[in-house]
């Protein structure tokens, strides 16, 4: 058992096991890290990085979007994104979304937002990232921070709460 990795969040045992070790991608694709790195495996399957090294404030700069996208332009960056949509909507069910209140957690540009824009009654994004919020407002979408104090009047108010591709992202991952 490994006290420094704490038990699997899904099965909650604390069987960690290291399923590789080496560089792994930092960026665009063909970038890697500089310093090898190690993942671990509980014996539920989950995957993990042992460690984690980057901060929230990464995440919320044009450095950090440029560096992992190749780009910071929004057009560009949901132009990326759309072939990812496909499959979401697929998992939802187009008729479950149809009349729905969908907030996306983490909704970055809003690729998401966009796509079920036409089936939802409404669509609320909230991302960390203020520099992308008027974008998102201009195309329709109701857009919070984080620590918005308004965010409590939506508890329970959502038939679909979303959040992809934003573990990384966590102040606390594991």
């Amino acid at each position: 058992a490994s006290k420094t990795l704490g038990d699997c969040p899904v099965c909650g045992s604390n069987n960690w096991s290291v399923c590789y070790s080496g560089k792994i991608r930092d960026g665009t694709f063909g970038t890697s890290t500089k310093k090898g790195v190690t993942v671990v495996s509980c014996t539920c399957s989950l995957q993990r990085l042992e460690t984690f090294a980057l901060t929230t404030s990464t995440y919320e700069g044009d450095e950090y979007r440029l560096k992992y996208n190749g780009t910071i332009d929004e057009d560009e960056l949901i132009e990326l994104h759309l072939e990812e949509q496909s499959s979401r909507l697929v998992l939802l069910g187009t008729r479950n979304l149809k009349g729905a209140k969908v907030i996306d957690i983490g909704c970055g540009h809003g690729a998401f937002l966009d796509a079920v824009s036409g089936l939802a009654a409404s669509t609320i994004g909230i991302e960390p990232f203020e520099r992308l919020h008027s974008s998102l407002i201009a195309r329709g979408h109701e857009i919070y921070g984080p620590s918005d104090k308004r965010l409590s009047s939506l508890r329970n108010s959502a038939n679909f709460v979303t959040s992809f591709n934003v573990i990384e992202h966590l102040e606390d991952p594991h």
